[in-house]
Order: structure tokens, then C-alpha cells, then sequence
């Protein structure tokens, strides 16, 4: 049993939550998704979507910044 699970499943919450926040900002400065600083930070939510086992939003997510949906 891994006693660093708990520690790394509430790290990487915290890092989703405080990507959605940097979204947040972002968007509100650009105001837009096709900047490259919003795709990034896109890009990043959905690499933390793929951490934590969830493939299927995080291809949707990737798709999204790709501009495929």
C-alpha cells in the first residue's frame, strides 16, 4: 500500500483547482481561447485530466485545444 497516495491524489486537486483559476484569469484578459496562454493552460487541464485516469475527458480536452470539437 502506497502511504503517499492520499498526499499525491490531494496535490494534484489542488493543482487542477488552481489551473481553472489561472483559466479564469486568462480568459478574462484575452478573451478569448485561441491565444496561445489560454491553449496552454487548456492543454495543462487536460494533462492533469489524464493523472488522475480520466482518458476520455482528457482527450475530449486535448480535442478542444486542437480545435477538433
Amino acid at each position: 500500500m502506497n502511504n503517499n497516495l492520499p498526499t499525491r491524489i490531494l496535490i494534484l486537486i489542488f493543482f487542477f483547482h488552481q489551473l481553472k483559476k489561472n483559466l479564469e484569469i486568462k480568459r478574462k484578459i484575452y478573451k478569448t481561447d485561441d491565444h496561445p496562454k489560454v491553449a496552454i493552460t487548456l492543454a495543462n487541464i487536460a494533462e492533469q485530466w489524464r493523472n488522475m485516469g480520466d482518458y476520455q475527458k482528457a482527450l475530449e480536452q486535448f480535442e478542444r485545444v486542437l480545435g477538433k470539437k
